[in-house]
């Protein structure tokens, strides 16, 4: 299959994902014998780190899940079994109340977007040959980023104005923001 096709992209990643969903299995194992350290390498070595760059390079690609459950077991062996609320707040960062353990999932269009709208203007400035026609997740992006405009405002007006797509921020600006609509979403639901 040719390189850089969707295929290739899936095929790769299904490959990486299974690598990261066995090292995900000794990091639980690794619980057994020092809780401490392995929570730390789930949190900064685990299945997001590891295959972050997937998500950048061709977005969303169909072993995501395998990873993320491999991230979920592990978890559960590190720390303790938990329900599917307790599991979604895990998955906030430090500050909102979470583990900073994250989803692929939940973080993937965030990683796709920031890498296309980072890469664009570099591929403006160095690419002369015939025109490129235009990006599809970025045209698609500009329309969501322009719905989404009453919830993300500030993030939108700077991503608009470029002023993050070559400091790589954009990622970072999406993330946040992700990250505080989960923490809203269940502040609510333990109201009801």
């Amino acid at each position: 299959c040719a390189i850089g096709s969707q295929l290739a992209h899936e095929l790769h990643a299904a490959t990486a994902a299974e690598k990261a969903a066995r090292k995900l299995d000794l990091i639980a194992r690794m619980g057994e014998v020092h809780g401490h350290s392995a929570m730390a390498t789930l949190r900064f070595c685990g299945g997001f780190a590891m295959c972050a760059h997937l998500l950048r390079a061709g977005g969303r690609f169909s072993a995501m899940g395998v990873v993320d459950d491999a991230t979920r077991r592990a978890f559960h062996s590190v720390a303790v079994p938990c329900t599917s609320d307790a599991w979604q707040q895990a998955q906030l960062p430090l500050h909102l109340g979470g583990f900073g353990v994250r989803s692929l999932q939940t973080y993937a269009a965030a990683a796709s977007f920031a890498s296309a709208s980072a890469s664009a203007s570099a591929v403006a400035t160095y690419y002369s040959g015939p025109a490129l026609p235009p990006d599809p997740l970025l045209v698609s992006s500009a329309a969501a980023l322009t719905a989404a405009q009453p919830f993300l405002a500030d993030t939108v007006d700077t991503i608009q104005r470029g002023e993050t797509a070559t400091d790589g921020k954009v990622q970072q600006l999406l993330s946040r923001k992700i990250d505080e609509h989960a923490a809203d979403e269940m502040l609510e639901k333990s109201r009801d």
